[in-house]
């Protein structure tokens, strides 16, 4: 009876992308299944399959085609409320979790005065938004 009962209860999202990320994993021991959060803006594709050896810089630029942005505003990347530079691979950042959290974030920069004040201060609220979101 517990078998048909299981049979039948619907997957939620969240299940279903961890059952998907493990068979991943599983099958392809090179690659890391990344799912990208945002907070204030909009990106057209939010699962990625990246291979270990990529570097963050090489992902922000795959990242920023799916991604409405200005070229004056940057893109930041928080992986487990932590910036890192752009020359560390995937291989230095992965978590044994089923797949990668990448939370996306955009910033005026290049002359823009509300970035000169506020730059430090939004960081700040994106690492607490991060913390409150994720754990």
């Amino acid at each position: 009876m517990e078998f048909i009962k299981n049979f039948f209860e619907e997957e939620t999202p969240e299940q279903r992308m961890i059952r998907l990320s493990k068979r991943i994993r599983e099958n392809n021991p090179e690659k890391i299944p990344v799912l990208i959060k945002t907070k204030n803006l909009k990106i057209s594709k939010e699962r990625f399959i990246v291979s270990k050896d990529t570097t963050l810089g090489n992902f922000t630029k795959v990242i920023r085609k799916y991604v409405e942005i200005s070229e004056k505003e940057a893109l930041f990347i928080l992986i487990n409320n932590l910036m890192y530079t752009p020359n560390k691979t995937f291989r230095e950042v992965d978590t044994k979790e089923p797949y990668l959290t990448i939370v996306l974030c955009k910033e005026e920069t290049y002359g823009s005065h509300k970035a000169e004040n506020f730059y430090f201060k939004k960081l700040m609220l994106l690492q607490e938004w991060f913390k409150a979101e994720f754990g």
